[in-house]
């Protein structure tokens, strides 16, 4: 199948809003290096050596739909103030495997991923510290672009792309040969090989395609935000007072809300199997596992139904992680996607080719914040923003302003750039959003 810009539903979601719980908010982190800090060794204190690292990249999920993915228990760090570096997949996804910004990637849209550098990637760099590196889902939007499907990036000992020659079988879901395939490569890596495994399933993206076993299922939903078909955006900026959606949109919305819940149910299953894998080899107690999302998407929230924006739904997504010898809990300090390069590199004892991100170990391992505010730009240009567990904050080439204060407005319907009592917390939060600006 070949990977490129499926179609976004222009639709809106069920009426009847109910309130759903408000994000953990704690006080604001350290300010943090510009730069990331040197490598972290593989061993953190009394912790295993870790000589597995999992990354799994769902794809348009919203931090919101976490509760349908049971397999997550007690034993994961829930980390819930995490922001996309892009809110679209390709930009997104170029970042993580550079460890930078899109604005340096050359990767600002879904139409761009072939402007990404392969040859040094986060993949080329673990291999090269002899790790056995899998890759099993969706790579870059495009791919394989015009070099043919059987065009293996460098760095990758195994390679299960979604549009690749080597992807699906017959009358298998997407989903399950996605996790089948990853699995198969963990069982074949010999016990003493360290393994670095990228499983990316195309679930939840629109339209959303959940396996036939789930074809009428009826998963509990998150609620509908306050947000949602917003009655009044006047302080939003001009270009994004839309109006409101019609009865047809938002029945549209109300089935692709069911048919998300339901293709990660497919997912679940995959983590459940992945789980029982890396149990099965012996490597679960010596392994990371990571669960991210390229991501989110706006199911009618302030009258949007997209992705690409710097509002909650979009911009953050879901970031969990099981850490062996680590025990699970919520985390509320800021973290950034581009993190993860920097992350699962130290955890190799290697670095990424870029440098805007930061090792999470100090956070993950010892509840240590790394960063004080995480960085938003956009698919493309026109704004950015920057994301603190407390304020969002985002700047518009038109001069225009938000600001969210969302330990007491988790939904953004209440914007502050013009209330003359934040002036001095708009100028911190400006200033600091031009230091991490590329």
């Amino acid at each position: 199948m070949e990977i490129s810009r499926r179609r976004v539903l222009q639709a809106g979601v069920a009426t009847g809003a109910t309130a759903i719980a408000a994000a953990c908010a704690p006080p604001p982190a350290r300010k943090p290096p510009v730069t990331a800090p040197a490598t972290s060794p593989t061993t953190v204190g009394a912790g295993p050596t870790i000589d597995t690292v999992v990354v799994v990249l769902a794809d348009d999920m919203r931090f919101d739909y976490l509760g349908e993915l049971t397999a997550m228990d007690a034993e994961w760090i829930t980390c819930v103030s995490t922001a996309i570096e892009t809110p679209m997949c390709g930009p997104s996804r170029a970042a993580m495997f550079r460890g930078e910004y899109s604005a340096r990637t050359g990767v600002n849209g879904n139409s761009q991923t072939m402007n990404m550098d392969d040859s040094d990637t986060i993949a080329t760099r673990i291999h090269a510290a002899g790790w056995r590196t899998v890759l099993a889902g969706k790579y870059l939007n495009d791919y394989p672009w015009t070099r043919g499907g059987h065009y293996v990036p460098p760095g990758w000992d195994a390679w299960y792309a979604a549009g690749g020659a080597s992807f699906g079988a017959p009358g298998v879901d997407d989903t399950d040969f996605i996790f089948q395939v990853a699995n198969q490569e963990i069982r074949a890596t010999p016990a003493n090989r360290r393994l670095f495994c990228w499983i990316a399933p195309l679930s939840p993206h629109l339209p959303a395609r959940p396996p036939a076993r789930y074809a009428n299922a009826q998963p509990p939903l998150p609620p509908v935000a306050p947000s949602f078909n917003e009655a009044d955006v006047s302080d939003k900026p001009p270009q994004k007072r839309l109006p409101l959606l019609t009865a047809a949109e938002i029945t549209a919305v109300q089935q692709e809300r069911l048919q998300t819940g339901r293709s990660l149910l497919g997912v679940n299953d995959g983590l459940v199997a992945l789980k029982a894998t890396l149990a099965a080899t012996g490597r679960l107690d010596s392994s990371v596992i990571v669960f991210l999302s390229d991501n989110g998407f706006l199911f009618g929230e302030h009258r949007m139904v997209k992705k690409g924006e710097p509002y909650e739904e979009a911009s953050r997504v879901p970031f969990t992680v099981r850490w062996a010898g680590t025990p699970g809990r919520t985390e509320g300090n800021a973290i950034s996607s581009v993190d993860l390069s920097a992350t699962v590199c130290a955890l190799a004892g290697t670095q990424p080719p870029g440098h805007d991100g930061l090792d999470l170990t100090p956070l993950l391992r010892g509840g240590r914040s790394v960063r004080d505010a995480a960085y938003i730009e956009p698919p493309g240009s026109g704004w950015d923003a920057l994301r603190t567990p407390t304020f969002k904050y985002v700047e518009y080439g038109t001069g225009d302003r938000e600001l969210y204060d969302l330990a007491h407005d988790p939904f953004e319907m209440q914007n502050l750039a013009h209330v003359p009592a934040q002036a001095p917390t708009i100028a911190s939060l400006s200033a600091r959003l031009a230091q991490l600006r590329p």
